[in-house]
């Protein structure tokens, strides 16, 4: 997921905060997903 985020911050420069909310759902995705297989 690393490379999603590192597209989504220069294609959302002018929208920060929606980059960062998006972010945040990424990062809580990968840790359900975590949660679960383990």
């Amino acid at each position: 997921m690393i490379g999603l985020n590192g597209q989504l911050q220069p294609v959302m420069t002018e929208q920060s905060d929606e980059a960062r909310a998006l972010e945040r759902v990424i990062a809580g995705l990968e840790t359900v997903e975590r949660i679960e297989t383990m």
